[in-house]
């Protein structure tokens, strides 16, 4: 649900929607370099993926209310639509930047990055695992030693 905060109709939001509202009200402060035309374009664009969000908020919906059980769904067809939702993002707020900035926002640096650093959580995470585990298998020896102790001491 993440990718709805970004067509967020809330007006107290910096959602995509808000943006564009913005830039239709006041272009020559805030898109100097693009013209009503391509405001046009993102509001068809936000529009057109209206379905899309509803799509995603349903299979929300359902596996909140079925989380015990499987809820099948055409998965195949969900993942290129929100493929096809996140390009669209990507060309909307670049529109918009190259509109305020006049240059276009490069998105390979901030995937790269992103690749990057969850790799590095990644890694973090499995050694705190490890570690819990040793932990674990520290304290049942532990355990296990401890009792054998007892029944020696029991014993004699």
């Amino acid at each position: 649900m993440q990718l709805a905060k970004i067509f967020d109709k809330d007006e107290r939001t910096i959602s995509l929607r808000n943006l564009l509202i913005a830039a239709q009200n006041n272009p020559i402060e805030l898109t100097p370099h693009i013209t009503n035309e391509d405001l046009t374009y993102i509001e068809n664009k936000i529009e057109e993926n209206e379905s899309i969000l509803e799509d995603i908020k349903l299979i929300r919906d359902q596996r909140l209310a079925h989380w015990d059980s499987i809820v099948t769904n055409d998965s195949e067809l969900l993942i290129d639509n929100i493929k096809i939702l996140l390009e669209d993002v990507k060309s909307m707020y670049n529109i918009l930047r190259y509109g305020h900035e006049g240059i276009p926002y490069n998105y390979t640096k901030l995937i790269r990055t992103t690749k990057c650093h969850t790799s590095q959580i990644f890694r973090f995470m499995c050694k705190e695992r490890d570690r819990d585990i040793q932990k674990i298998k520290d304290a049942e020896k532990f355990i296990s030693e401890s009792e054998n102790q007892s029944d020696d001491n029991s014993i004699g």
